[in-house]
């Protein structure tokens, strides 16, 4: 078995508690840094004044009064301008307005001419379609009542004519003068002849 061992020059003791001791220090109170001094930088040439009395340069209240009075013209124009222009578009505004429901308005009332006058198209479109089918049955009623009064007014003369041919043709006839003329004529002449003949036959006979 593998057991582990101490190998160095020094042994050192081997134990499960670490060796602890207890030690403290002091340090001294903390200062705060001083302030960085300014730079200044080095003077080079010479020092000089000068001494300027009141009144040598310009008086402020006088110099300062005219650009005062540009910088306020120039704000109550521009103010005055702004609102002349906000009054305008106001202006423009319920000029559009009142000019979108005028033309709203117009265009209501022209669409109610179109429909008005569509109906009254229509309705023309209609009598003018029921005035040419009235035409038109009247026109076939006058054909008709034209053709029946030429009908009536050629066979009139035309039935007397038909009916004089046809009689003379012997289509009409009287059938009790048909059936004497046709039938019992004719047999009332063969059956006496018949008769004359037979009994002329029968004398000859009993005259040989």
């Amino acid at each position: 078995r593998h057991i582990d061992i101490q190998t160095d020059t020094y042994l050192e003791e081997l134990t499960d508690v670490v060796p602890e001791v207890e030690m403290a220090t002091q340090t001294d109170l903390f200062m705060d840094r001083p302030p960085t001094p300014l730079f200044v930088p080095q003077k080079t040439g010479i020092d000089a004044v000068t001494q300027i009395e009141p009144g040598d340069l310009f008086d402020f209240d006088f110099e300062v009064e005219p650009i005062l009075e540009v910088l306020i013209g120039k704000t109550l124009e521009q103010g005055l301008m702004e609102v002349m222009e906000e009054e305008e578009l106001a202006a423009m505004r319920a000029h559009q307005e009142h000019f979108e429901q005028i033309r709203n308005a117009e265009l209501v009332a022209t669409q109610h001419m179109e429909a008005a006058e569509r109906r009254k198209l229509e309705e023309k479109e209609r009598r003018l379609a029921q005035e040419r089918e009235r035409a038109e049955r009247e026109r076939i009623v006058r054909e008709k009542v034209a053709a029946s009064t030429f009908a009536r007014g050629y066979l009139s003369g035309m039935m007397g004519t038909v009916f004089d041919r046809l009689r003379s043709t012997g289509f009409f006839f009287d059938p009790v003068q048909r059936e004497v003329s046709d039938l019992f004529m004719p047999w009332l002449v063969v059956r006496p002849s018949a008769h004359v003949r037979t009994k002329h036959v029968s004398f000859e006979g009993i005259a040989e």
